[in-house]
This record gives C-alpha cells, sequence and structure tokens, in this order.
C-alpha cells in the first residue's frame, strides 16, 4: 500500500496522514477555542511535543503562535 500510495501521490503516506491532520488543527485552531493540547488529540498526536514540533516545521510557528496571528489579535 505505502508504495503505491507514493507512486500514485508522489508523497509517503505517512506525509499525506500527517499533512491531512495538520490542516484538521489548523482549522480548529481558527475555529475553536480548545486548547492545544486537545488539539493535538483530536487530530491524533499521541504527544504535545510532536504535534508542535510537526507545526512548527510545517507553518514556521508555534500553534499557539498561529492562533493568535490568525484571530488578529497579534
Amino acid at each position: 500500500l505505502r508504495e503505491r500510495f507514493r507512486e500514485e501521490a508522489g508523497v509517503s503516506l505517512g506525509h499525506f496522514v500527517r499533512s491531512v491532520r495538520l490542516v484538521r488543527a489548523t482549522h480548529l485552531l481558527r475555529e475553536t477555542n480548545a486548547g492545544v493540547g486537545t488539539i493535538a488529540k483530536k487530530c491524533g498526536f499521541g504527544a504535545f511535543t510532536t504535534f508542535s514540533r510537526a507545526f512548527a516545521q510545517v507553518y514556521g510557528m508555534s500553534p499557539s503562535e498561529y492562533r493568535k496571528v490568525t484571530s488578529g489579535n497579534e
């Protein structure tokens, strides 16, 4: 499955799943008041640090910073 997915999608299955989880996290950060730890769990991350690290790698800021920037309360 992994090989076939990479061939067809051009990206590994793991990276695709992580991307989907992070996109969902951005939505929850913008649209809810849920805590960042709660959002990490809702998006399938087993540990807050794993979520925070992955988020920062993709978006260049922490989840809390993202929330502040997107809410207009910079």
